[in-house]
């Protein structure tokens, strides 16, 4: 992570202070788990995407783009 925010331009030092200072940590495992409730699924990548009817449609996993136009034409003909 440090790696990757120091790429992005992120202080390194508030970078590392704010990651282990661990006063994140409970709310980031709140919206994990309201998450996962809500869905039935986890993983990394994880999208959870939620039609204009309220329906909520889980995908675990990286997929190409193709992939993603396939499943968002199938939500979208509903």
């Amino acid at each position: 992570l440090v790696t990757l925010a120091k790429e992005v331009g992120v202080d390194e030092a508030k970078f590392n202070e704010c990651l282990s200072s661990g006063r994140h940590t409970q709310k980031i495992m709140a919206q994990k788990a309201d998450g996962v409730q809500a869905s039935g699924k986890e993983g990394t990548p994880f999208t959870a995407i939620i039609t204009q009817e309220g329906e909520q449609v889980a995908v675990s996993g990286a997929y190409p783009i193709e992939t993603w136009r396939s499943v968002l034409d199938q939500i979208l003909k509903k």
